[in-house]
Formats: structure tokens, sequence, C-alpha cells
């Protein structure tokens, strides 16, 4: 089959694609292990704890993984100051969650998402597939192996821990790019607007990635979050081609490479994901998970919402190519409250369904919009 490149490139995207579905493959039986082990309300907890040091991680991350993408790809040198302001806030913001929280576990899952995401995503720019797949994969192995050990050791409190200690397994390149590259504040004021729109859109991802759990816990209870996040684990698997293929082509479209047909071919993917979500996953899930009552309901809906979802990853990879990122920032902010309503309104009539169509609404919504603005101005 002819995906629309050369031969090395299909060699460069399987070398992403085997270790990303491997380490998606392997993160997932964690969470699924986990669901085993814990009831639904534990588990919520859990998932919890994660989102706020998701929304917190995207904070720290100033500039945002996929600015790094773009710069280290176009050799834009602002990875060591990006590095630096970076890691500083994740110190500082892991201190104020202890002194909130009294949790010293979610402070080093901060530092070391922090330190993880900007290294992996400087080899995706410099286009090091080989050595990004080995420690996409590493990390994720560790991840499990951790989590699971830390858990027997510690209780529920050692899954947080085992997870942000994997991530320092990027701590040496961490340390050699910073190293390496010269603080440049100038030429990070030149590019100030670029980083600026992407940060804000990376906060609005990390917001809308995590805004249900903080609403569903205190509005629903920590048992139907746990459903839920037990129904998203379902929905990333089906996701994980579309998380590939973005990733990918965000750095070959800012080389100046053509992506339409690989994106074609992407999407279609994604409707027979959609498809085995849709039908397959409710009937296999409750002989697992017995415990999870909530989660039949969930996951057909969720699984609907790969489609628009990777719609959507093909747009932002042709915005942050030519580093117009306002598109995406502004079609987050309407996704998330599309979001929010939905939770409050339909969560609050239809339960557990009601927060699955609020997910895929809100995904439907963010491409819609996407689409509008790539159809009214051609020329972005």
């Amino acid at each position: 089959m002819n995906w629309g490149f050369k031969s090395s490139k299909i060699q460069n995207l399987s070398k992403i694609g085997v270790a990303n579905i491997g380490g998606y493959v392997v993160s997932a039986g964690l969470w699924f292990i986990l669901a085993g082990f814990l009831q639904s309300e534990k588990y919520g907890e859990l998932s919890y704890l994660i989102a706020i040091a998701g929304i917190v991680t995207s904070v720290c991350l100033i500039g945002g993984p996929q600015s790094i993408i773009v710069f280290s790809a176009k050799k834009i040198q602002l990875q060591g100051t990006i590095f630096i302001i970076s890691f500083f806030s994740s110190i500082f913001s892991a201190v104020i969650l202890y002194i909130f929280l009294q949790n010293l576990e979610i402070g080093i899952f901060v530092i070391g998402s922090v330190i993880y995401n900007l290294t992996i995503s400087e080899l995706l720019g410099r286009k090091s597939y080989g050595t990004y797949s080995k420690v996409f994969l590493l990390q994720k192995v560790l991840q499990f192996i951790l989590a699971i050990g830390f858990y027997f050791i510690m209780g529920e409190a050692g899954i947080l821990l085992g997870i942000g200690l994997s991530f320092f397994v990027m701590i040496k390149v961490f340390y050699e790019n910073i190293k390496n590259n010269k603080l440049d504040f100038k030429l990070l004021k030149e590019k100030m607007t670029f980083i600026i729109n992407i940060y804000i859109r990376d906060l609005t991802k990390a917001f809308k990635g995590n805004i249900a759990h903080i609403m569903i816990a205190p509005l629903f209870g920590f048992s139907l979050l746990g459903n839920y996040h037990l129904g998203l684990q379902v929905f990333g698997i089906l996701a994980i081609i579309p998380g590939i293929i973005t990733n990918f082509v965000i750095s070959e479209e800012a080389s100046g490479e053509s992506m339409k047909k690989i994106k074609k071919y992407t999407i279609s993917l994604s409707v027979v994901f959609a498809g085995l979500g849709f039908f397959v996953a409710p009937e296999v899930l409750p002989y697992f998970f017995p415990k999870y009552e909530n989660v039949v309901d969930l996951i057909p809906i969720l699984s609907l919402a790969v489609i628009p979802a990777t719609i959507s990853n093909m747009f932002i990879s042709t915005f942050l190519s030519k580093e117009n990122s306002k598109p995406i920032v502004i079609g987050y902010a309407i996704s998330i409250v599309v979001l929010i309503i939905g939770i409050f309104i339909l969560g609050s009539t239809i339960g557990a369904l009601g927060l699955a169509v609020s997910f895929l609404l809100s995904q439907i919504s963010y491409t819609i919009f996407l689409a509008s603005i790539k159809k009214f101005y051609k020329n972005i």
C-alpha cells in the first residue's frame, strides 16, 4: 500500500508506531490490572490525584511539548531555555502541592513528568525516532513494574510514586540538553507569541482532559469517577493510532513534508477502531470488571469519540506545522465549555451515559470548529 511518502518515512513511522502501541498497551494494562485490584471508589480517587498532577504538569511545561517538537524540527535553539524555566516551575509546584495536599508522591510525579515530556518531545523534533521509541517503551515498562511493586509495599500511594519515578528515565538526557544548549531569552522573546498560544492551548487541553475528573468526584462521587476513568482507558487504546500519527505528522509537516494521504488513511482506521469499541468492548469488559457497573454505558459512546478526535488531530498538526496555534486554543476553549455544560446537565439527568455523551459532544464541537476555520481560511 502506498501511504504517500518514501519507504524511509514508513520505517520511521513504524518505529514510532511499534513503540507507542506497545507502550500504550503496557500502560493500559497497568490501569486494567489496578482496576482489578481496587474498588471503583479507590480507583476514582487515584485518577482524581493524577488529574490534579496532569493539570499542574501542563502549567509547568512552559511553551508545551509540541512547541519543543516544532522548534527542534526547525532547528530553533530554544530547548535549553524552555527546559530550565519548566524545571524550576515544577520544583516550585511540587512544594506548593505538598503544602496543600500533604502528598509527596504527587510532587515527584509532576517533576518527573515535566522532565520526561520535554525530552521525549525534543527527540521527536530531532527525528530521533529510534531513540524515541526505545525510551518511550522503556518508560511504560518501568511505570508498570514500579507502580505495581510500590502498590504492594505502600498501597495506593505507591502507585502514584511508581508512575512518577518512571518518568526520571530521561533525567540524563534532560541534563545534557540543558548543558549543551545555552540560554537565549532574546530568541525566547521573539517566539513568545507562538509559545504563549501553544502554552494556552496545552493548558486548555490539560484542563479539558482532567476537568471531568475534578468535577465528577464532588458531583457524583469517586465510584462513578472510577467507572469513567476505566472507560477512558478503552478510549485511549482505541486512540493510539491517532496519537502516533499526530506526533509524527507534526514533525514531518514542520519540515515541509506533505502528509495528506496518511491523514486520510488514519481517519479511515479511526472508524474501524470506533466500531470495535462500540460493539465489542461492552460485551467483553463486564466479565473482567464486574465491580464497575456503569462502564458498559460509558464505553460505546466514548468509543465513537475516537473519530472526531482523530480528525481534529489532523487539523492540529497542520496548524502547528505553520506555527499557527490560535485556532487550536480557541477550539479547545469551546470544547471545554461544551464538556462542562454537558457534565452539569447531562450527567445530572442521565448519569454515566450523560458523562460519555458530554465527552463525545466536546470532541465533535472541537473538530467542527477547526474544520470551519480551515475551510474559510484556506491559506492557513
